[in-house]
């Protein structure tokens, strides 16, 4: 039987951990859309799942080979949001470990920090530019920019986490040479 759930994150590891608690009910993704996930019952902890930010867009070559790389190791991925790919992997077929050394971890720890910087600034901007185009003593204007500048707080919050992995990374790299 299959079954929709609406939710919204704003941080991919809870957003995975859900994922994964939900794969331990034995409710399986079959498919997702903004805010939109489908699941269907499987046996519980059937598969685990993985949320990682592709470096190339997945309906590109270069995206096109990496998805065909992962099929190579019984990695399926069920879908992509706006770069963010949505992979599982049968709890039978092993670990669903993507980053294996220190120097891809550090990669992608940089690669999640650019995104998390982006996404700051275009939200501050955008709260900037709703504040200026509503400015009056509406109610629902101050609001509406309170809430995106909380928005954009929290994303700031995370990727002041992701530098701080980053650094974190390099100096086990360091100490491991």
């Amino acid at each position: 039987m299959r079954q929709l759930k609406i939710r919204f994150f704003l941080d991919y590891k809870k957003e995975e951990r859900w994922l994964n608690y939900l794969a331990l009910k034995g409710k399986a993704l079959i498919k997702c859309k903004p805010l939109l996930y489908w699941f269907e019952n499987t046996a519980p902890s059937e598969y685990v799942y993985r949320i990682e930010l592709f470096e190339n867009m997945p309906n590109q070559n270069l995206g096109t080979n990496y998805i065909h790389f992962l099929n190579e190791f019984k990695i399926e991925c069920i879908g992509s949001i706006y770069g963010w790919g949505y992979l599982r992997k049968k709890t039978s077929d092993g670990e669903l470990e993507l980053l294996s050394d220190l120097d891809s971890k550090l990669l992608y720890s940089k690669r999640l920090g650019k995104n998390y910087l982006v996404g700051t600034i275009y939200l501050l901007l955008l709260t900037f530019g709703l504040f200026q185009l509503f400015y009056s003593n509406m109610l629902f204007s101050r609001i509406l920019c309170g809430l995106l500048i909380f928005i954009g707080i929290y994303i700031g919050v995370l990727w002041f986490r992701n530098v701080k992995e980053a650094k974190r990374i390099k100096n086990e790299m360091i100490s491991n040479e």
